[in-house]
This record gives C-alpha cells, sequence and structure tokens, in this order.
C-alpha cells in the first residue's frame, strides 16, 4: 500500500537534515585532512624525507602537476586545443543555463547540440 506524501516528505526532510550533518562532519574531517598534510609536508622538508612509515599508514610526498591558465586567455586556449585536435585536453563540459537562456532568445545550436528535459524532484525547506 502506498504511504501517504505527508509521511514520505517527513522522511525526506529528515534524512536531508542527516546528510547537511554528515556533510558538516565531512568537512571538517577534510579540514582536519589538510592540516595534517600540511603538517606531514613540513616534516618531509625539515627532514629531507619523502616516505613514511608506520603500522598502519604509509605517506608518500611527491609533486604533482596541476594545469592552471589565465581565464582571459580561455578563449584563445579552446581555440588551440580544437586546431591541435587535442580536445580531451579541455573538459566537455555545458552549462544548461545558458543554453536555456540561449534557446529562449532564439539563437539556434548547432547539429549535435540540444536541451533535453528531465524529470527531477526538487526541494526547499520550510523554516521550523
Amino acid at each position: 500500500m502506498s504511504r501517504k506524501i505527508g509521511d514520505v516528505m517527513e522522511e525526506f526532510a529528515d534524512l536531508l537534515d542527516q546528510i547537511d550533518e554528515h556533510k558538516r562532519s565531512l568537512s571538517l574531517l577534510n579540514e582536519q585532512r589538510r592540516s595534517l598534510e600540511f603538517e606531514i609536508q613540513d616534516i618531509g622538508q625539515n627532514t629531507g624525507l619523502d616516505n613514511f612509515k608506520t603500522d598502519r599508514l604509509s605517506v608518500k610526498i611527491a609533486d604533482k602537476a596541476t594545469a592552471k591558465y589565465e581565464p582571459d586567455q580561455w578563449h584563445d586556449i579552446v581555440k588551440w586545443a580544437l586546431d591541435n585536435d587535442l580536445l580531451d585536453v579541455v573538459q566537455r563540459r555545458l552549462t544548461a543555463s545558458k543554453l536555456q537562456s540561449l534557446a529562449e532568445d532564439g539563437v539556434p545550436f548547432p547539429e549535435g547540440l540540444w536541451l533535453e528535459q528531465i524529470q527531477q524532484v526538487s526541494h526547499r525547506r520550510n523554516s521550523k
């Protein structure tokens, strides 16, 4: 037998509260993790070591490349990627809200690009 919508919504609200609490807890744990990682990096720099091991954990300090770009040169970077067949260099992401706005303004999309409507449940919490 189907449950009443009020009961389902109460359970949904309780679940959202639990998710928010877990997100807050996770955020604090990630801050602590990052702080400890900085401390490990400092110890590594001071000792000249890049590997540490205990009975429970092994850590390695290593350089890692990260991509950076000047935001005002983004168009040139995308053009460079297109011109050199390097599309995997830039992430393929579209902004639905921007496309929706363009569609509402009557801007035609190129072949292979469209907006698709999907059903989703959105929520807004009411103050108690």
